[in-house]
């Protein structure tokens, strides 16, 4: 059932970025991203890439990342790809959040306390180290 909610998920983020409205207003002049054919880097990627979580170096990311999608055809530096995130406006992302959220948050039945959804975390399973520093600073025996 989780899995089928990440890919709903995956499906609205995919609707969101094929749509060419959306990318009108992200884009951060009228004439950036209208040459899709031309430019290894379109709007959807740059997009898909800034979602990707970034764990390695970011030549090493952009290698393996684009490896998947363009199967090797060529290679995106580190500029190029500086360059295309400059083109998409920060708001894009935000309202891209902002979709996702209320999408979640509506096709999910929540029961609320006082119209809030109560989250909680118990951490009394979490162990701490018994050290003489522990004991010293919070004062136990």
């Amino acid at each position: 059932m989780k899995n089928s909610k990440f890919l709903e998920a995956v499906e609205v983020v995919q609707k969101v970025l094929d749509d060419f409205i959306f990318m009108c207003e992200a884009r951060a002049k009228l004439t950036y991203f209208t040459r899709e054919g031309k430019n290894k880097l379109n709007f959807k990627l740059t997009i898909l890439f800034l979602l990707n979580f970034v764990r390695k170096s970011l030549q090493f990311e952009l290698d393996d990342f684009f490896n998947l999608f363009l199967e090797g055809e060529s290679k995106i530096s580190k500029q190029g790809f500086t360059a295309a995130r400059r083109k998409i406006k920060p708001k894009a992302l935000i309202q891209l959040h902002q979709i996702l959220v209320d999408w979640f948050y509506n096709q999910n039945d929540f029961k609320t306390f006082m119209g809030y959804r109560l989250c909680a975390i118990d951490a009394s399973i979490l162990e701490i180290n018994n050290s003489k520093k522990l004991r010293d600073t919070y004062s136990s025996s």
